[in-house]
């Protein structure tokens, strides 16, 4: 059975030549699972699976130097929706009294001097790494 073909022109081939199961008027190719990994192939890219989204963005924003179908992604990237998770703390679980407790502690902070201000960050930094190794 024939894999289903999408018509989509390949990276540099317009003329619709190649792994082309026929050539389509609009847009010069027909794509299959062989012509997609021949691409690949020819882009130098493998499809990776998995990765954390620091290693993502850093991927995209590497190619979107270059390659402009790489900087609209990378736009859609940013403007995703993120989930509430940081780090493990789950704000909708905080009671109300924790939630205006934390507003005022980052008030506090945010309206430091920097020095005093990067050595109390320091400190819950270092509070919370020796908090994770224990």
């Amino acid at each position: 059975m024939s894999e289903p073909a999408l018509e989509m022109p390949l990276d540099g081939d317009e003329s619709g030549s190649g792994a082309s199961t026929g050539s389509s008027p609009s847009t010069g190719h027909k794509w299959t699972s062989e012509s997609a990994r021949e691409a690949r192939k020819r882009r130098g890219t493998k499809l990776q699976r998995g990765g954390t989204d620091d290693a993502i963005e850093r991927s995209l924003r590497d190619r979107a130097l270059t390659d402009p179908r790489a900087a609209e992604i990378l736009l859609r990237w940013l403007a995703r929706p993120k989930s509430d998770v940081v780090s493990g703390v789950d704000l909708d679980a905080l009671t109300e009294a924790q939630l205006q407790q934390l507003h005022e502690g980052l008030i506090a902070l945010c309206s430091m001097p920097s020095e005093p201000q990067r050595a109390a960050l320091s400190v819950l930094v270092e509070r919370g790494r020796e908090a994770l190794n224990a």
